[in-house]
């Protein structure tokens, strides 16, 4: 019965595919271009040769797409018209092609190979279907089953929300083929009237619950044998019944999850200083919490500080805890790095710090609190927050990107760390509102502002900055 299901299913796929164009066993002249044009690092020559390339293919969404993505990594300035230009392409692609009539699309495996951040990026889609936001498909994922995902238990969680295609080497040619039918969620995300980056298109899905009155409820809820197996851990590490926590993660170079180190890392300007976060770990811990770091195995360990486990070189650190404790915890404080999206999932309360790249605002929502790096000029002079959240400003990506624009980013201090911790503990363990009432609007109104002359999108479902940081920097505004 299994067999013939696959068959089938098999069979379906190839009508699929052959339908809309694709070769199963041959590679067609335009797919060896593509080919070719994937294996240049240089991005500035893949621009050049994709300009080339649409001009030979105009109508292919794919390549719009590539030219898109390319830009993106550049912080090319027409990044945004190559975007509106692949969503037309696409959109009309749909309307003249077979596709159109097929229930299907598919999910990128880097969601579950790459960073644990990218699950947001799933997230957001599925949300936009329930919302009838796209024009919606089936969602089909093709895993081969030597694979590893990044975390299997939140793996088992996604299941619910998609099909999932266990492949063999038969399948190898069918999934090759997918691949043009993926939903491009490492770049952008397609809705019915246009198409927005990733950390846009999350906003957009936010600002759309909150203006139609959309029950805000966890995304996830935490299977009960995760509770009770995460409860009975939590004992191997004398945690008292009933103690309240917080889930703290700090990016650094974590060379045994892929490779990364301080001297191979191009990444530098992500990256924050563990000791900068003791003093908000002694105020979390005297106001009766305690601390669970979050992390990688052989990551910096911490000091010993009673109240502060060092979980992550930790025994009891698991793939299910992970989850158990993103789930449970009062509150993270995470950086520009991925396990902030698990607390995310099960709508826990996010204080992002250290983050200098801006686009990961949009990630949040009213609940969670915003500690960005401000940017130093070469002239000395302190970029305003209608320049950072500017692009291409917003979207720099890799440590020559700063070099580029001439532009540092500043750590935040121990005591802009603490006081936002201070915050973090007022809204959730007190659950009092935060001040700078007015100060917080104006900051809000200049991330309108510049969102909307990016995406002629409104964005209203924005969280507060740190209110003691804004007060430090009103001159910014």
């Amino acid at each position: 019965m299994i067999n013939k299901f696959f068959m089938n299913l098999k069979l379906v796929l190839k009508f699929i595919f052959i339908s809309i164009g694709f070769k199963i066993n041959k590679i067609s002249e335009k797919e060896k271009l593509i080919q070719k044009i994937n294996i240049i690092e240089d991005n500035s020559k893949r621009v050049n040769l994709l300009q080339k390339a649409i001009l030979k293919y105009p109508k292919d969404p794919h390549l719009q797409l590539m030219l898109f993505e390319a830009c993106l990594e550049t912080n090319h300035p027409d990044f945004n018209k190559n975007l509106r230009l692949y969503h037309n392409k696409n959109t009309n692609y749909d309307k003249t092609n077979t596709a159109k009539k097929i229930d299907a699309e598919f999910v990128p495996l880097l969601i579950f190979l790459g960073a644990l951040g990218n699950t947001l990026q799933l997230r957001t889609l599925i949300e936009a279907n329930y919302l009838n936001l796209r024009n919606k498909k089936k969602l089909y994922l093709f895993w081969p089953k030597n694979f590893k995902p990044n975390n299997s238990i939140l793996f088992e969680y996604f299941k619910d929300f998609i099909n999932l295609i266990e492949h063999e080497e038969e399948f190898k040619n069918l999934y090759n083929a997918s691949l043009r039918q993926e939903v491009p969620l490492r770049v952008c995300l397609n809705f019915k009237e246009f198409a927005l980056t990733i950390p846009h298109s999350s906003n957009f899905v936010e600002t759309f619950k909150k203006e139609n009155n959309v029950v805000d409820r966890p995304f996830f809820n935490l299977k009960k044998q995760h509770k009770l197996i995460g409860e009975k851990e939590l004992e191997k590490v004398n945690l008292p019944p009933n103690s309240w926590y917080v889930t703290l993660h700090i990016r650094e170079p974590e060379k045994g999850y892929r490779g990364e180190t301080p001297n191979n890392t191009t990444e530098k300007f992500r990256n924050a200083d563990p000791n900068n976060y003791i003093k908000a770990i002694n105020t979390i811990i005297s106001k009766g919490g305690y601390v669970f770091r979050m992390g990688h195995p052989g990551i910096t360990p911490m000091p010993k500080i009673p109240g502060l486990i060092d979980y992550a070189n930790s025994k009891i650190k698991s793939e299910l805890m992970d989850v158990f404790l993103g789930a449970t915890c009062k509150f993270c404080i995470g950086n520009s790095s991925g396990y902030h999206a698990v607390p995310s999932f099960f709508s826990i309360p996010r204080l992002l710090t250290d983050i200098p790249n801006h686009n990961v605002y949009f990630f949040l929502n009213e609940f969670d609190l915003y500690l960005p790096r401000l940017f130093l000029k070469s002239d000395g002079k302190k970029m305003t927050f209608r320049e950072m959240f500017s692009y291409p400003f917003n979207a720099l990506g890799h440590d020559e990107s700063y070099k580029k624009f001439k532009i540092r980013p500043i750590h935040n201090t121990p005591e802009e760390i603490n006081e936002a911790t201070k915050e973090m503990i007022i809204k959730t363990i007190d659950k009092k509102e935060l001040k700078n009432a007015n100060e917080q609007l104006k900051f809000k109104q200049i991330i309108k502002n510049t969102s909307f002359d990016q995406t002629n999108i409104k964005f209203s479902n924005l969280a507060d900055i740190s209110p003691n940081f804004l007060s430090q920097n009103l001159n910014l505004l």
